[in-house]
């Protein structure tokens, strides 16, 4: 992992944005749930973002105690706070929250006081639609 992060220079980045997939294999690929961990330098915390509660909380806190390390050298265990998300009604829009929740989390420089009043359900939807869109201008 080292050699991974290396030249992203993370210890300047003021907030990092990290989706996780619960995939337990990358060699065989798959998973089926994406959540977003987003480090924030100013505290020394991942807040962690999830659509459905905690499912994802323990793959979250692996690789944030994996991250940890190569953001600052004198910090040995991360520390992940749950935050409030909105929430998906279905089985299949963790990857639109996890793309809507970046997208308003990076305008608000990772405040999130009011991540719930502008992310939903329709705002998953708009973002399908618009990835349905760029698929279908790149064929």
């Amino acid at each position: 992992m080292r050699d991974t992060v290396q030249d992203l220079n993370l210890p300047s980045r003021k907030l990092i944005f990290i989706p996780v997939n619960d995939c337990s294999n990358i060699d065989l690929g798959g998973g089926s749930h994406w959540s977003l961990p987003v480090y924030h330098q100013a505290d020394k915390s991942f807040y962690y973002y999830d659509s459905s509660g905690s499912y994802n909380l323990n793959n979250a806190k692996q690789l944030a105690n994996k991250l940890v390390k190569h953001i600052h050298s004198s910090s040995t265990k991360a520390t992940v706070l749950v935050r409030n998300t909105p929430q998906q009604s279905n089985g299949y829009d963790c990857g639109c929250f996890v793309l809507a929740d970046s997208h308003y989390l990076a305008q608000q420089g990772g405040n999130d006081d009011l991540l719930l009043k502008n992310v939903n359900s329709q705002t998953a939807r708009q973002v399908r639609q618009r990835l349905v869109q760029i698929l279908k201008e790149h064929q």
